[in-house]
C-alpha cells in the first residue's frame, strides 16, 4: 500500500480473489455518485461499491478501499457531500478507461476521485482508484479541461 501527499492514495497489486464484473460502466458511475451523495461517512462507498468489482488478482485493493473511505470521512470532518461531478473519461481502445469525478463537500471543498477499469475476457473490473484533495491535483483536473 502506498500513501502519497496528504489525501492521496493509490495501490496496484497482484494475487487472487473472486470478483464480480461490472455490467455497465455507466451504472457503476451512478452507484458511486448515489453512494457518496446518500451518506459517504456511513456507506463506505469505496469498500461497498468498488471493492466487490476489483480485478481478480488484486485483492490487496480491498484493504485500500477501506483506507480510502477513512480518508474521505476525515476530509469531510463535520461536512457532508454536497455534489459529485463527473469530469472526464479517458479511454485506451476498448480495454481501459480512467474516470475522474470531483467530490464537493458542504463547505465548498473539493476532492478528486479517480478510478480506472480494465476489460478482461470481455468483462469490466476495477483496476485502481485514488482520492486527492491536494490543490495541485484539483488544479490539474481543471487544467486538463482546457
Amino acid at each position: 500500500m502506498r500513501f502519497a501527499l496528504f489525501f492521496s492514495l493509490f495501490f496496484y497489486g497482484f494475487g487472487a480473489h473472486a470478483a464480480e464484473s461490472i455490467d455497465k460502466l455507466e451504472t457503476l458511475d451512478k452507484e458511486i455518485m448515489s453512494c457518496f451523495l446518500a451518506n459517504a461517512k456511513e456507506m463506505k462507498c469505496a469498500e461497498t461499491v468498488l471493492g466487490p468489482k476489483i480485478l481478480p488478482g488484486n485483492q490487496q485493493l480491498l484493504s485500500v478501499s477501506k483506507q480510502m473511505d477513512e480518508i474521505v470521512v476525515k476530509w469531510l470532518g463535520a461536512d457532508k457531500i454536497y455534489g459529485v461531478h463527473p469530469i472526464r473519461t479517458a479511454k485506451a481502445g476498448e480495454i481501459f478507461q480512467k474516470r475522474t469525478l470531483l467530490l464537493e463537500d458542504s463547505s465548498g471543498g473539493l476532492m478528486v476521485l479517480n478510478y480506472s477499469v480494465l476489460k478482461r475476457l470481455g468483462k469490466w473490473y476495477v483496476l485502481s482508484f485514488n482520492v486527492n484533495s491536494n490543490s495541485d491535483a484539483i488544479k490539474a483536473v481543471f487544467d486538463a479541461a482546457n
